[in-house]
């Protein structure tokens, strides 16, 4: 599930109100959230306990904006989603993944798993993630990298868990992994491959990273 960041209370009373994005709002629209990916490279937005407190595993994945997701931030990212997708309590249970618009990070790296451990056409990821987002990316060169098919930075070779394609860990702690990117608290066999339309506005957010 993409979204734009959420915010405090002190930051969304200085926005008009229909800007405004709270950690409560995000938990009411989506009552089944078992993993936020924050992909924002600061702490001011949102204080992680407001999700932790209520089950929802925080993790922190520092992402910077207007360039291109390095091949580490990617392999966090798929680490991320990995360990949590593969831990059978997690069923049922979606990751949500948000920058601060929701749309150009977030959807880089939505489309890069997609492509790479989930073998969907570059196209077709492109277009499945616009079109759920409602939003298209901001910059092309987001586009055309994704595009670029024969890149060999990150292995293809998965296996089948739980009806889901996902990358073979060999065993690996899934709760290591998520310790790995300050996850904290909480417990999908979702992979993230839709994008959630209601708190989809984001305009009256500066372009923060």
């Amino acid at each position: 599930i993409a979204f734009k960041v959420p915010l405090r209370e002190s930051i969304c009373s200085r926005l008009p109100p229909n800007s405004r994005f709270t950690p409560d709002q995000l938990l009411q629209r989506i009552y089944n959230l078992g993993l936020v990916i924050d992909l924002t490279c600061t702490d001011r937005y949102y204080d992680p306990e407001s999700l932790v407190s209520r089950g929802v595993i925080h993790a922190k994945i520092m992402c910077a904006g207007q360039q291109i997701p390095s091949a580490g931030v990617v392999g966090d990212f798929f680490r991320a989603v990995d360990a949590f997708v593969m831990n059978p309590a997690n069923d049922g249970k979606l990751i949500g993944v948000h920058c601060t618009h929701g749309v150009n990070r977030t959807g880089y790296l939505v489309c890069k798993y997609m492509i790479e451990k989930l073998s969907i056409a570059p196209t077709t990821a492109i277009e499945v993630f616009q079109n759920a987002r409602g939003h298209r990316f901001d910059r092309e060169e987001y586009v055309s990298d994704l595009q670029r098919v024969d890149r060999p930075e990150y292995p293809s070779e998965c296996r089948r868990f739980d009806g889901q394609y996902v990358s073979n860990l060999q065993g690996a702690d899934w709760q290591g992994h998520l310790r790995d990117f300050r996850g904290v608290g909480g417990s999908s066999s979702e992979p993230l491959v839709a994008a959630a339309r209601a708190p989809s506005n984001y305009d009256g957010y500066g372009d923060y990273s």
